[in-house]
């Protein structure tokens, strides 16, 4: 059984105040993307995926603040597998940035390439 839950976030980024010297808004994707769905495999395993788009970021140059530079967009896939262990124990085993993508969101600070993790969940 497929749980669907899918968003499409177009956002028009531009600075709109009356002084602006630009229309961008430093470090702001102009679109973004992301889709996620959540795949039931039996009673107590599932697979969740996750995709995320986000397009190209401007930022001003500190040399010369009357130009913006940009920072290139990216893709980035996120996987689990979650398993029912007991009614009060679950364990999630997956990856982030699955297919280590390199990306950046505030120029010259490079983001973690791909991690892989697990997790034990209780409830009292």
């Amino acid at each position: 059984m497929t749980q669907p839950a899918s968003t499409l976030n177009i956002c028009p980024a531009r600075d709109k105040t009356v002084d602006a010297t630009s229309k961008h808004l430093e470090y702001m994707p102009a679109h973004n993307l992301y889709v996620s769905d959540l795949y039931k495999i039996n009673e107590w395993l599932s697979l969740f995926a996750r995709l995320d788009y986000n397009s190209c970021r401007y930022y001003q140059n500190r040399m010369n603040y009357n130009r913006w530079d940009t920072i290139d967009g990216f893709w980035t896939v996120d996987m689990k597998l979650i398993g029912i262990l007991t009614s009060r124990l679950s364990l999630e085993v997956g990856a982030k940035n699955l297919f280590d993508e390199n990306y950046q969101l505030t120029a010259g600070f490079p983001r973690e390439g791909r991690i892989f993790f697990t997790v034990l969940r209780g409830k009292l």
